[in-house]
């Protein structure tokens, strides 16, 4: 290395600096300026979440966005961020949230559930303990089985649960001879439908928003939250 920053490898670089070295600060400082605005006219916007019309959130129309949604292509987020949302407001929908209570805790998509400090993709909490665990999937649900036993083990509790793809539950048995450990076994999709129908639309409403949350917070790509919005107002969801 060299503390000599003009190295003659790029010609305008190089007048950059020299310009830099003999400027003001003002100029610089306006520069900086110059410099953020066009990097920010790369930037896509974010779309807000929308007002949602809550007299449009029957259960038809809601499943209709879940399964457009897990229709697409997420790498797992949209299965992982929908189950703890619905999870999240049907706890608070039966009053069993808030201070004291239940609360549902999931991690960025792209942590590992050991750097995240987490047991599972979802999980249950009351206080600091884990009550339930859950490892979500896009695929089929034999590719999380695993993890699934692990996670139970890691938070000592007696069962897990799995939420993925399921044809059909063939080898499950089997595969659970050699552990103690009860592993169920639901197609996610099947799991939202059910969450969904015991929800009033108030709390459909509010799993909605948080799953707006969720997409938006923990995971990077900005065009998947810009199409949950889009399948919003698609199905006729939004005022």
């Amino acid at each position: 290395n060299s503390p000599i920053l003009a190295r003659g490898n790029v010609a305008a670089f190089d007048d950059l600096l020299r310009w830099m070295n003999r400027a003001s600060p003002g100029d610089r400082e306006r520069l900086l300026d110059l410099l953020s605005a066009t990097v920010a006219l790369t930037a896509r916007p974010v779309r807000p979440m929308p007002q949602l019309a809550r007299a449009e959130l029957t259960f038809a129309r809601v499943v209709g966005l879940l399964d457009a949604l897990l229709a697409t292509p997420s790498g797992g987020a949209h299965e992982q961020f929908a189950v703890a949302a619905f999870l999240e407001a049907l706890i608070d929908e039966f009053g069993q949230g808030g201070v004291g209570g239940l609360a549902v805790r999931t991690k960025n998509i792209n942590a590992a559930d050991a750097s995240a400090g987490t047991a599972a993709d979802v999980q249950v909490m009351k206080g600091n303990r884990i009550e339930e665990a859950f490892e979500v999937s896009a695929s089929d649900w034999r590719g999380k089985l695993a993890q699934a036993i692990q996670a139970a083990r890691n938070a000592d509790l007696p069962r897990a649960h799995i939420l993925a793809y399921v044809d059909n539950l063939d080898g499950l048995s089997e595969a659970l001879q050699t552990t103690t450990i009860d592993v169920t076994v639901i197609d996610v999709r099947v799991f939202l439908r059910s969450l969904a129908a015991l929800m009033k639309k108030p709390a459909r409403e509010v799993a909605l928003r948080l799953l707006y949350d969720h997409i938006e917070r923990k995971q990077p790509d900005i065009n998947r939250v810009n199409a949950y919005v889009e399948l919003l107002g698609r199905h006729a969801l939004t005022a």
